[in-house]
């Protein structure tokens, strides 16, 4: 598995710690790859909101994946991202998320 993350950090004037974060995962034994990145909202919670949505949607497309779910990719993706913005809002935090 060829896969790789980080924790994006810029300088801002208002903030001393950056909510952004990448993951990029090759899936070369599914030929297929996925991008993602996301922006944490505003709060305490930003840096774990983008981690935990990046990382969770990856987890869960490699795990459907892995199971040759026959449900199309869009789909998978859709119930996917639904679950964890559920799963953030129930922590009282948010993320945007960006994907390809």
């Amino acid at each position: 598995m060829d896969h790789e993350s980080e924790t994006l950090k810029h300088p801002s004037p208002k903030k001393e710690v950056c909510g952004d974060f990448c993951l990029v995962d090759a899936m070369e034994e599914y030929k297929k790859a996925l991008f993602v990145v996301c922006d944490g909202l505003s709060g305490h919670m930003d840096s774990f909101a983008s981690k935990y949505a990046a990382q969770k949607l990856d987890e869960r497309i490699r795990r459907r994946f892995f199971n040759k779910d026959q449900t199309p990719l869009q789909e998978i993706i859709k119930i996917e991202i639904d679950k964890i913005d559920q799963e953030l809002k129930a922590e009282h935090a948010g993320t945007t998320l960006e994907f390809a």
